[in-house]
């Protein structure tokens, strides 16, 4: 169940996480609106009752009940000031047009800048783990002692020779020659820790043979030998075969697992694959919330849950920079998305704005509040939508 895998600590640190995206994306609002002199009511991480307050200057600052998003409420947007004591000049309708486009683009540009940051802190002062074609072999297996891979070896080739009962059932395992240079072709989901095929055992003398190829120097193809390791249904404790939650029995563990490498990263390296941490995840978002406009990728898009319960499983099962590079990426998906022209959005403002410096025309403020308002609803409606299906995922 994906919910023990959550604790207080991971809760706690999601807090923290997600208000730093919040504040940094408001920051960069409030920060524009203020060098441009723009009257600034409140600044408000989160949304609900206030928790806390205090008023410096003309300003209220204020920490609320719901971490899940902030505002800064400015005149012109937000509030309107109809006494007379701030002057039209000071409100965001009441200045020039590119100062609006900068004041709605700086919280999208700070959160690219968050995720680039969090990239690089996790490409320069963090362990890096990099996947190998060598093996780590528990010690306490059955097929540990019965064959004599050791950790440390080096697996050469997993042969397509595998067969249940004698018979060649495993058309899912395909021969691979692995190298060093390209081990993820050694441990994908189709071999992994636990082996897996599309073949399940039917009964409790069902058995499967795997060959493999293994030496114990790199690319010594010479001196390698061939274990070959013979694999039983896993059986509960009347000696039936054991069904797991998908109601289909499953093969032994292997005993055998990938090993990763350590290493750090030299300042230049880290630079170099931190710019190609940022390019492979902004293409990846956009191509994600592309297919979303041609009913595609669906269910690739989580809530607060769904962020929650993946770094809560990072944080358990892998290392801090993997979570700094999580959140990054989030951070590079925060910004992205508020791009969209949709209302309620700032991509929404910098259209009207766009519309407006085009026609040299106001767009009403009715229709402007109307658009704002159906768009916050239906935004508002997909988070219950998502966070819903989220839970439920929780308890699978």
């Amino acid at each position: 169940m994906i919910l023990a895998s959550i604790s207080i600590v991971s809760i706690l640190l999601f807090i923290v996480s997600i208000g730093l995206l919040v504040t940094i994306h408001e920051l960069g609002h409030f920060s524009m609106a203020k060098l441009f002199n723009v009257y600034v009511n409140e600044f408000s991480i989160g949304f609900g009752p206030q928790l806390f307050h205090k008023k410096k200057g003309e300003t209220t600052y204020s920490i609320r009940a719901i971490p899940l998003g902030g505002y800064v409420s400015m005149f012109g947007e937000g509030i309107e000031i109809e006494d007379g004591s701030v002057p039209q000049t000071r409100s965001l309708t009441g200045i020039k047009k590119w100062k609006r486009a900068i004041i709605m683009a700086a919280g999208i540009i700070l959160n690219f800048v968050l995720g680039y940051v969090l990239f690089f802190s996790n490409n320069a002062f963090c362990n890096q783990r990099e996947l190998t074609n060598q093996v780590t072999v528990i010690e306490e297996s059955r097929i540990a002692n019965e064959t004599d891979i050791k950790t440390g070896d080096y697996i050469i080739r997993i042969e397509k020779d595998c067969s249940i009962n004698g018979a060649n059932a495993c058309s899912s395992l395909k021969k691979s020659d692995i190298s060093s240079s390209n081990p993820s072709e050694l441990w994908s989901s189709e071999y992994g820790f636990t082996y897996t095929s599309e073949t399940t055992p039917k009964s409790k003398d069902d058995t499967m043979t795997i060959k493999i190829t293994y030496a114990s120097e790199k690319d010594n193809t010479i001196s390698s030998k061939v274990a070959t390791i013979v694999l039983h249904p896993v059986l509960d404790e009347q000696g039936n075969l054991k069904l797991n939650e998908n109601k289909q029995a499953e093969w032994e563990k292997m005993g055998v697992s990938s090993y990763f490498r350590q290493f750090r990263y030299t300042f230049g390296e880290a630079v170099r694959q931190t710019n190609k941490d940022f390019g492979e995840n902004t293409v990846l978002i956009f191509k994600t919330l592309g297919g979303l406009f041609v009913g595609k990728n669906w269910d690739q898009i989580g809530g607060p849950v769904a962020i929650l319960s993946t770094s809560s499983q990072v944080l358990e099962m892998h290392y801090f920079g993997l979570y700094l590079y999580l959140w990054g990426a989030l951070s590079v998906n925060l910004a992205i998305f508020n791009l969209l022209p949709f209302p309620g959005l700032d991509g929404w403002h910098l259209l009207v704005v766009a519309i407006e410096g085009i026609t040299r025309k106001e767009v009403p403020e009715k229709v402007k509040s109307v658009m704002s308002a159906i768009g916050l609803v239906l935004l508002f409606g997909l988070m219950i939508f998502v966070t819903g299906r989220d839970i439920i995922g929780l308890f699978k």
